[in-house]
């Protein structure tokens, strides 16, 4: 367990996912397999931002939330590691044409405590993962008011 633990990022890390990469509901996933080989998936808690902001502070970073989505992140596990190796970053990897899948949008206020919410994906009725935001490595406020520096 402590070689885990020293393997886990002390600060965020970030990841592009641009417009192209979304599949929104209802629309089909095409895995292309010549291109995508080694793509593995996993379950995100989605944050829509619905006020601007810049330096955000943790304590206020919950106003700047409009709502949330649950979202399926995929990733090509062989581009990631050769882009690990070279030291170059993650976004081919992590941003191709359809690799975040994302769910309907959900009012903040349907959600009472957002560091505590469990979320599941199952697959023709078979559980894949079952989680909890309570067990993320950055809560959402650090993790806005991180990425609002920049």
């Amino acid at each position: 367990m402590e070689e885990l633990a020293n393997d886990l990022p002390t600060e965020p890390m970030w990841f592009d996912k641009p417009m192209t990469s979304l599949i929104t509901p209802g629309k089909p996933f095409t895995l292309v397999r010549a291109i995508h080989d080694v793509v593995h998936h996993e379950l995100e808690m989605g944050v829509v931002i619905g006020m601007r902001g810049k330096d955000i502070r943790p304590e206020t970073a919950l106003k700047h939330i409009a709502g949330y989505f649950v979202g399926l992140d995929f990733t090509n596990r062989r581009l990631q590691q050769l882009n690990k190796n070279s030291g170059a970053d993650w976004c081919m990897a992590k941003g191709s044409n359809e690799f975040a899948a994302v769910s309907e949008f959900i009012h903040k206020s349907a959600i009472e405590d957002v560091s505590n919410v469990e979320i599941e994906l199952t697959v023709n009725g078979q559980t894949r993962q079952k989680v909890n935001t309570s067990m993320m490595i950055f809560d959402i406020p650090t993790m806005i008011a991180d990425i609002s520096r920049f």
